[in-house]
C-alpha cells in the first residue's frame, strides 16, 4: 500500500471511528428531542404501559438495544459477510449512522425491532437448506412488525425471498404462513384474555400497518440536506460496485449481501410511504446502509475514491451535528 493509501486508511480504523462515535453519542445529549413518554407499540402494549417510562430509562434501554444490534452485526459480519480482520468496522459504522438521528437514543418500536430484523435476515440466508431457519426467519420478521408496524413491507420481503429461494410448494407455504401469523395470533389472544379488546386491537394494528401518508420530508437545516444527498450518492456508488463484484463472492456471502441490498431498497420505499416514521426507524435503516457502505469501503480497489467519499461523509456528519447543537 502506498503512502496515500495508508493515509486514507486511518479513517477506516475502528479505534478512530469509535472516538467519533463516542463524541456523537455525547453530543446527542445536547440536542433537544421531544419526548412524549412513549409510542404505541403493539408487542409491548399488552404487557407494559410504556407511557410511564421516564426519559432516562428510555435512553438507557435504547442505548442497550443499539449496542445489542452492533454486537449482532459483528457476529453476522464474521459468519455471513466474511469481514475477517476488519470485523470491528461494520458495527462502528452502523452506530455512526444511527447517531445521525438523536431520536435513536429514545426507546422506540424501531429500536426493539432492529435486532429482530437483522437476525431474520441472517436465518433467511440459510432458509433454503433448513426448515428451522426458514421458520425462524419469518417468525422474527413478524415479531419485528409487532414492534414497528410500518416495517410490514420488510416482513413481506423476508418471507417472500426465503419462500422463493426454497421453491414454491405447499410445505413451505404452510410454514411461511404459520411463522408469520403465530406471533400476531398470540398477541391478539393475550388482548382477548386480559383486556377483552382483541378486535379493537387488531383494527388499530392493521390501520397502523397500512397507514400510508403523502410524501412529506422535513429538512431541519441545509447541513442535513447536504448530508442526506451525500449519503444517497455514496449508497448509489456502493450498490453499483456491489453488483459488479457479486459474481466473485462466495454463494453464502452473495445471498447475504443481496438480501441486505434488497432490505435497503425496501426501506427506501417505506420511508417514502411512511414519511412521519422515517426518522424514528433510523436503527433499522442504518442496518443495510452500514452493510452496503462497509462492503464498499473494504472491497473497492480501483482507487481511493471510496475513502475520500467516506471522509466527506464523516465531515458532513460533524457539520450537521454542530448545526443541530447551535440551532
Amino acid at each position: 500500500m502506498n503512502k496515500r493509501g495508508k493515509r486514507y486508511s486511518v479513517i477506516l480504523n475502528p479505534a478512530v471511528l469509535l472516538v467519533l462515535l463516542i463524541a456523537s453519542w455525547i453530543s446527542a445529549g445536547f440536542i433537544s428531542v421531544p419526548y412524549t413518554g412513549g409510542e404505541w407499540i403493539p408487542a409491548v402494549i399488552s404487557f407494559a404501559d410504556i407511557s410511564q417510562m421516564g426519559e432516562s430509562l428510555s435512553r438507557y434501554i435504547a442505548t442497550m438495544l443499539l449496542i445489542a444490534n452492533a454486537i449482532s452485526l459483528y457476529a453476522i459480519g464474521l459468519k455471513r459477510l466474511t469481514t475477517g480482520a476488519n470485523k470491528f468496522l461494520l458495527p462502528v459504522i452502523y452506530l455512526l449512522f444511527v447517531m445521525i438521528s438523536p431520536a435513536s437514543l429514545r426507546f422506540s418500536g424501531a429500536a426493539a425491532a432492529a435486532p429482530l430484523v437483522l437476525w431474520s435476515l441472517y436465518f433467511s440466508v440459510s432458509s433454503k437448506q433448513s426448515d428451522l431457519h426458514f421458520f425462524i426467519s419469518g417468525f422474527l420478521a413478524s415479531i419485528a412488525a409487532l414492534f414497528e408496524p410500518t416495517l410490514g413491507l420488510l416482513v413481506l420481503l423476508a418471507v417472500s425471498v426465503a419462500f422463493y429461494s426454497r421453491g414454491v410448494n405447499a410445505r413451505s407455504l404452510v410454514m411461511m404462513l404459520t411463522s408469520v401469523f403465530l406471533p400476531l395470533i398470540f398477541v391478539i389472544s393475550i388482548r382477548h384474555l386480559l383486556f377483552d379488546d382483541a378486535l379493537l386491537f387488531a383494527e388499530l394494528y392493521f390501520e397502523e400497518f397500512i397507514n400510508i401518508s403523502p410524501l412529506e420530508f422535513t429538512i431541519k437545516s441545509f447541513a442535513d440536506l447536504v448530508l442526506y444527498v451525500a449519503i444517497s450518492i455514496v449508497l448509489i456508488s456502493a450498490i453499483w460496485h456491489i453488483f459488479q463484484k457479486m459474481r466473485g463472492y462466495k454463494i453464502e456471502k452473495a445471498r447475504a449481501i443481496s438480501r441486505f441490498t434488497l432490505m435497503l431498497l425496501t426501506i427506501i420505499i417505506v420511508v417514502f410511504l411512511f414519511p412521519v416514521n422515517s426518522l424514528s426507524i433510523a436503527p433499522v435503516i442504518s442496518i443495510p446502509v452500514s452493510v452496503v457502505i462497509n462492503e464498499y469501503l473494504l472491497n473497492y480497489d480501483k482507487s481511493n475514491k471510496h475513502k475520500i467519499q467516506w471522509i466527506i461523509l464523516l465531515a458532513l456528519m460533524l457539520v450537521a451535528r454542530i448545526s443541530e447543537i447551535i440551532r
